[in-house]
């Protein structure tokens, strides 16, 4: 028999809920969204406060590939930080900024808007480290009083509400595996 063809999907997970599949303590995770699981990988995690983006599939060596460093996928995070963001503070953060476990060197960003004394911030990274953002902005001074990642390499959140769930489409599906075609050094 003929093996089906992977399943892409974009889920947003909603905060609150953890990005394993069980939780020994009974709280809400991603089997709640997903009871048939059917060999669904979630590629990437965000932790229990954050929302956004997950990525999930029943391609084994897709999800290895996205998750693992050394491709530098690109995930795009919105972070609501607590007090408005200082220029000098955000000239650091993009010149890059040391934390316990490496650097953190963002790839883009740029203030959103700020209203009263919070900041709306938009960062690209090119690593998901546990925590990295919400240790970054920590280490700063600053709370993060919302993280939502709103794009993974390449594939974005668009309308999705919080505990939503989409096929990706074959266009989506290419470009997220050109990101992984390995450079070749001459």
């Amino acid at each position: 028999p003929k093996r089906p063809s992977p399943r892409l999907l974009a889920f947003y997970k909603p905060k609150g809920v953890l990005s394993t599949w069980k939780d020994e303590k009974g709280r809400r995770c991603l089997i709640d969204f997903f009871p048939q699981r059917r060999r669904l990988i979630a590629v990437g995690r965000l932790d229990r406060r954050s929302e956004g983006l997950i990525l999930l599939t029943t391609d084994g060596e897709l999800a290895h590939s996205l998750m693992h460093p050394s491709s530098r996928v690109q995930r795009t995070y919105e972070l609501l930080v607590q007090p408005e963001m200082k220029r000098a503070d955000w000239m650091r953060i993009a010149r890059g900024v040391m934390l316990t476990d490496g650097p953190v060197f963002p790839l883009g960003g740029e203030i959103l808007h700020r209203r009263g004394d919070t900041a709306l911030l938009r960062i690209t990274i090119a690593e998901g480290r546990n925590r990295e953002l919400r240790r970054l902005m920590e280490s700063l001074g600053y709370d993060v009083l919302r993280l939502k990642r709103v794009a993974f390499g390449g594939i974005d959140l668009g309308k999705l509400k919080p505990g939503e769930t989409r096929e990706l489409d074959s266009h989506e599906m290419t470009l997220l595996r050109k990101q992984l075609i390995p450079t070749r050094q001459h």
